[in-house]
């Protein structure tokens, strides 16, 4: 390996690097929809001739479905041209997250040789389906969840138009297709920049050079994780955690994870988990590999980031018909809460190997509000899609986060001016719980609470969990808060709700909504007294939960009190 070869490699990484992260932005800037414009919930990769994913970026971790995606539009199309372009929403078929999802892919050439691929997937706020938003809590099939959309060319050659059969087909198909395909044509616009600057990129440095870069990058990020994992004992751990229920049989769902370190490689065993559910909880085998990747990468190379060079390193196991691997018409619109939950777990099993790695459980998804407002004289119909935050479980060595979305979906929630200015609605509070964060020495992160009030009749779904297995403190620590739903109505009376369902409001209603606390690490009684002063002054932390929890003593001046304090320690030892 030259000098010279290692020094185009490097400037390639940074250079795609560079691109994704002006792309991402584009992304954001052109969406039409709160989903895409305030959420963020989109990502793009820019990838080699054979589908594989070189750098990643921030945002929504789609890396391990990218791979999947363009693998089955090769396997499918032997006769590629520029100008070319693919879409698709389905989720066995192309390895997106769930029906929502629509992906865009654009060959790159430099004149007639296929140099890589651009794509894009981002969340619709509908495709079809039984329900507006498509994914719900209600799906028993997939068939439930939207229009399915397999791999399809829906442009053929330079300067060619999109198919108008396809396109009449989905616009027959959703609800709200002005939004649609503002936000479809945002993304295709882009995805198709990133097609055009992956072909200068070629044309720069040579198709051989930057075949020989792409290879020398997927290199790298493979002996940065076998560096990092040979450092680590070998040794097994196995863990289990569960899912409030599959949104339809009321009953748990059980997540077993078995990490197993070998040498320089590492196994996850999920074979031990449920069997597929009745209700949309189920993850293809793509979206589970992102959880997987995702806790590997955050332990062992945070610094790298992934690129599919990790596959030769990271081996999962799943059983035929479990939860992570389930049948072909099995719902998966609420596969992001079986996200969190398995990448809690695997955190957790890498904790038990590795000293220092891993967490303490996060607070979930946060869920999703979808509300189908009503027409009144001032606004017609409209739907509001929203994705909230909860905290991020506490480490080893700081704090968790407060008040954000957890994990790999690194989404954004909605501004309370944005949600006043095009809904019917009014945000009476928003705002973060006290005592939601486990207690530890390291405190888990602090979840929301966002009170709406109707300003006109509205149905309302929404997608979530840990409203009955709270977020997991480790080491220690305690567990977080539950999550909460309750609606009051105009009349007075207070109805306490599941976290998960359909919701009706009536004008003046007020449906609160509180996410789950994340979870501690640590004795909290090892919590420095200072501060536990410093959190309760700040309203994270009440007068009661630092004397209970942390056997810390505040006065009523809000003052430390050392003595009692000392004491009710030495007593709780």
């Amino acid at each position: 390996m030259t000098t010279a070869t290692v020094l185009a490699a490097e400037l390639t990484r940074s250079r795609l690097s560079a691109t994704i992260g002006e792309l991402t932005q584009l992304l954001y800037r052109s969406a039409y929809s709160t989903l895409m414009r305030e959420s963020r919930d989109c990502s793009i990769s820019l990838l080699s001739e054979k589908g594989e994913v070189l750098v990643d970026r921030p945002g929504p971790f789609h890396g391990s479905s990218y791979n999947y995606l363009i693998r089955r539009v090769i396997e499918r199309y032997d006769d590629l041209a520029p100008g070319d372009v693919f879409m698709t929403n389905h989720p066995y078929d192309a390895g997106v997250p769930h029906t929502p999802d629509l992906a865009v892919v654009v060959p790159a050439f430099a004149g007639d040789t296929l140099v890589g691929f651009s794509a894009s997937i981002a969340h619709k706020s509908d495709f079809g389906g039984s329900v507006i938003g498509s994914a719900s809590m209600d799906a028993t099939q997939l068939y439930q969840e939207g229009l399915l959309l397999p791999v399809t060319r829906v442009a053929r050659g330079a300067d060619a138009e999109l198919d108008p059969g396809v396109m009449g087909i989905i616009a027959a198909n959703v609800r709200t297709p002005d939004l649609f395909f503002g936000d479809m044509r945002a993304q295709l616009g882009v995805t198709r920049v990133g097609a055009a600057r992956l072909s200068a990129l070629a044309e720069r440095t040579g198709v051989r050079v930057l075949r020989d870069c792409f290879a020398m990058l997927l290199d790298q990020g493979e002996r940065a994780l076998r560096d990092a994992i040979s450092s680590w004992p070998d040794g097994e751990a196995t863990v289990t955690g569960y899912l409030d229920s599959d949104g339809i049989r009321d009953r748990p769902v059980r997540i077993t994870v078995t990490a197993r370190i070998q040498g320089d490689g590492m196994v996850f065993d999920l074979t031990e988990s449920d069997d597929q559910t009745l209700g949309p909880v189920n993850m293809t085998r793509m979206y589970g590999d992102s959880a997987v990747f995702y806790a590997v990468i955050s332990c062992a190379a945070p610094d790298f980031g992934f690129n599919d060079g990790i596959r030769r390193v990271v081996t999962i196991e799943r059983r035929p018909g479990s939860l992570f691997d389930p049948g072909p018409t099995a719902p998966v619109g609420a596969a992001t809460s079986m996200q969190h939950r398995l990448v809690d777990l695997c955190f957790e099993a890498l904790g038990e190997l590795v000293p220092g790695a891993g967490s303490a459980h996060s607070g979930g998804s946060g869920g999703t509000v979808g509300i189908e407002w009503a027409s009144s004289e001032q606004r017609g119909r409209s739907f509001q899609y929203e994705v909230l935050g909860t905290g991020m479980g506490a480490v080893h060595d700081s704090d968790g986060v407060s008040g954000v979305t957890a994990y790999y979906t690194n989404l954004g929630i909605t501004p309370v001016e944005v949600l006043e200015s095009q809904y019917p609605v009014r945000i009476n509070r928003f705002e973060l719980v006290t005592d939601s964060g486990g207690a530890g020495r390291y405190r888990g992160g602090l979840s929301y609470r966002r009170e709406y009030e109707a300003l006109a009749p509205a149905s309302v779904r929404r997608r979530s969990e840990r409203g009955k297995f709270p977020a997991r403190g480790v080491a220690g620590g305690q567990d977080g808060s539950l999550a909460t739903v309750s609606i009051r109505r105009a009349d007075g009376t207070v109805e306490s709700l599941p976290v998960a369902g359909r919701y009706e409001l009536h004008p003046h209603d007020l449906l609160t909504i509180e996410g789950s606390g994340a979870g501690g690490y640590g004795d909290p009684k090892t919590r420095p007294a200072e501060l536990v002063l410093a959190d309760v002054r700040a309203g994270i932390v009440s007068v009661p939960a630092a004397a209970q929890a942390y056997g810390v003593v505040i006065d009523e001046r809000v003052e430390l009190d050392e003595q009692a304090t000392e004491l009710a320690r030495r007593e709780s030892r």
